[in-house]
C-alpha cells in the first residue's frame, strides 16, 4: 500500500519515542530534511550525532529535520526529531517520491530535502551528507 502524497511529501504518520506521532507532510510550508538512518546501529548513531551538530543551522534556515529509523529504541537521544519506521512504510513512500520512483538500498540510508512548497528538491543516497545538506539549505535561503 502506498502513502498519499501531499505536495510531494509523503503523507504518513510516524510514531515518536514519547508515543505521539509526526507527519512529514505537515511541514510543507518549510524546508524539510528527512534522514533515513542506516540500518547499522553504530552508523545510525553517528549520523544522528552529525545532524544534531547542525541543528542550529537547520533552525537558522527555517528547516525542519526528521530522522527516521527502523527501531528508535536502540538509538541515543538526539537534537532532531526521531521517528520510528519499523515496517518500512515511510521508506517505501519516500522512495516513491523520487522521479522516477525507485527502490533505494535501505542498508545505507538516505536523505531527502523538500523545499517550502513541498516538492522534493534533492536526495542523497547513503550516509555522511550533513555538511552538503546544510550547504544546500544555505544556498536556498
Amino acid at each position: 500500500m502506498s502513502a498519499k502524497l501531499n505536495y510531494g511529501i509523503p503523507d504518513i504518520e510516524l510514531p515518536l519515542p514519547e508515543g505521539a506521532t509526526v507527519n512529514p507532510s505537515d511541514f510543507a510550508g518549510h524546508e524539510l530534511v528527512v534522514l533515513f538512518c542506516p540500518l547499522d546501529r553504530v552508523a545510525a548513531a553517528q549520523e544522528l550525532a552529525d545532524y544534531s551538530r547542525h541543528a542550529d543551522q537547520f533552525s537558522y534556515n527555517d528547516a525542519w529535520m526528521i530522522a527516521v529509523c527502523d527501531d528508535i529504541k536502540t538509538l541515543p537521544a538526539s537534537r532532531v526529531t526521531l521517528a520510528d519506521d519499523p515496517d518500512l512504510r515511510a521508506w517505501k513512500a519516500f522512495g516513491e517520491s523520487l522521479d522516477p520512483p525507485e527502490q533505494l538500498p535501505r542498508k545505507e540510508g538516505a536523505v531527502f530535502l523538500f523545499g517550502r512548497g513541498g516538492c522534493l528538491t534533492r536526495a542523497w543516497r547513503g550516509k555522511g551528507h550533513g555538511n552538503e545538506v546544510v550547504s544546500e539549505l544555505g544556498r536556498r535561503r
